[in-house]
């Protein structure tokens, strides 16, 4: 196995006029960007990081910074040979200060000004080598160590041109393959966080698994409704865009939400709280259409769906499909918990709701796939995952443990709330296990 860097270089380099991104723009039209031409602006930002004095190793977080732009800065970070940190952005700075303390964050990246102001404050108690990267550059003006994406991306295009690739090639093949590469905390919050770190090593075999177990077909296209700084949504994206898929982009996670009927993903990684919303936009549009409220009624959309005229049944799918986009086969759910109307409705408008689930010592470890799921399962394990639960027979609830040759390698400040006994990562979590599902957070199958 390569080290990452250059796995990863080597890997999106090859993919060529595929189009690696598809983002919407504010007048509704649907702009294209191939591999190659990605892949460029990857370089730029990988020899940027390196012209402002990144060394190998240190770490790079990204806070709150979900689109387009925070993947190619994360993947240049990679090629460079940074550790990325991922730090969810809904919690209290005090929290978010905590996890780049704990992780010591030598770069921290934000999508805008208001990020910057939420997590720096006025800077005076920032350590004075933090640097800051700003992906929507508008109103930050000049402040100390914090640079704009604008600014940024031009100081890698000139040393790019004066032999900065060539430096970075050198610098991509020396990385150590065991060096730590990822780290990361639990999206949940806690006011305790641990961060779990992994090898490049480890972090290329198991964007390898998924990669495989997505079970790939042609043209794909995914979209995250979480937010890149999920990390479950990080691993699934980059195992795609290392296959060759199409991500979906918008200027925020909720413009994406809106604006999937135009970019037609044929992939969705989603919460519960997604589909949640649906339900109530489906259940609006009942509300609004006299046809449909005649026929369905006060009950459960699903169930009255079966027995409703053909004509009612069209007026209602047109939407479903217009919300979601034409193409999109399969949801993927965290957790693998789905409101029950919202799972109905997909079903049978041929849409599959499958279960996702990780860990932030293991990865993604279960995932459901097409014609091999159950309701509230998140799935079955992954390439090299095994799973069971502690003292319980098949069908009763345990702890469940994960065995992994890409388990973590340990706790960047040393301990957290688990630990590896026998080569079984004690998650802490009940689950119970049924025909090879695994049904977590008393999940009844």
């Amino acid at each position: 196995m390569r080290n990452l860097a250059t796995h990863v270089w080597i890997t999106l380099d090859k993919l060529k006029e595929r189009t690696a991104f598809a983002r919407l723009r504010a007048d509704g039209s649907v702009e294209e960007v191939t591999y190659t031409e990605w892949m460029r602006r990857v370089q730029r930002f990988a020899v940027a990081f390196m012209e402002r004095g990144l060394e190998p190793g240190q770490r790079v977080a990204l806070v709150g910074a979900s689109d387009a732009d925070a993947v190619a800065v994360a993947i240049g970070a990679w090629i460079a040979g940074a550790c990325l940190v991922w730090v969810t952005p809904g919690e209290e700075r005090v929290d978010v200060l905590r996890r780049l303390g704990r992780s010591g964050a030598d770069w921290v990246v934000v999508a805008d000004r208001a990020g910057l102001d939420r997590v720096r404050g006025d800077g005076a108690k920032m350590p004075p080598t933090l640097q800051w990267l700003v992906l929507s550059g508008q109103g930050v003006g000049q402040i100390p160590s914090v640079v704009t994406l604008e600014v940024f991306e031009e100081q890698g295009r000139k040393r790019a041109v004066r032999g900065g690739v060539e430096q970075l090639q050198k610098r991509a093949f020396a990385v150590d393959a065991k060096q730590p590469s990822l780290i990361v905390f639990d999206p949940e919050g806690g006011d305790d966080p641990h961060g779990a770190h992994f090898s490049g090593e480890k972090v290329a075999r198991m964007l390898g698994a998924l990669g495989e177990d997505l079970q790939l077909g042609e043209d794909e296209r995914f979209a995250s409704l979480l937010g890149y700084v999920w990390f479950q949504s990080w691993l699934f994206m980059v195992a795609g865009l290392m296959k060759g898929v199409t991500l979906c982009d918008a200027p925020s996670v909720a413009a994406l939400a809106d604006g999937l009927g135009a970019l037609s993903p044929t992939r969705v990684i989603a919460g519960p709280a997604f589909l949640e919303r649906q339900a109530s936009r489906w259940r609006a549009h009942v509300d609004r259409t006299p046809e449909l409220l005649r026929e369905v009624g006060e009950g459960s959309i699903a169930r009255a769906l079966s027995g409703i005229s053909e004509r009612a049944r069209r007026a209602f799918y047109k939407p479903v499909r217009d919300d979601v986009g034409d193409r999109l086969a399969s949801v993927y759910v965290v957790g693998g918990r789905l409101p029950p109307e919202a799972f109905d409705v997909l079903e049978q408008v041929g849409i599959a709701a499958l279960g996702l689930w990780g860990l932030p010592e293991a990865g993604v470890s279960h995932m459901e796939r097409p014609g091999a799921t159950r309701r509230d399962s998140v799935g079955r394990p992954i390439q090299g995952v095994s799973c069971k639960t502690e003292r319980a027979k098949e069908g009763e609830a345990g702890e469940v443990l994960l065995k992994s040759m890409e388990l973590f390698d340990g706790y960047w400040d040393e301990k957290g709330p688990r630990s590896i006994e026998d080569g079984w990562l004690r998650s802490g979590v009940e689950g119970t296990v049924r025909e090879g599902f695994l049904y977590v957070g008393g999940g009844d199958g």
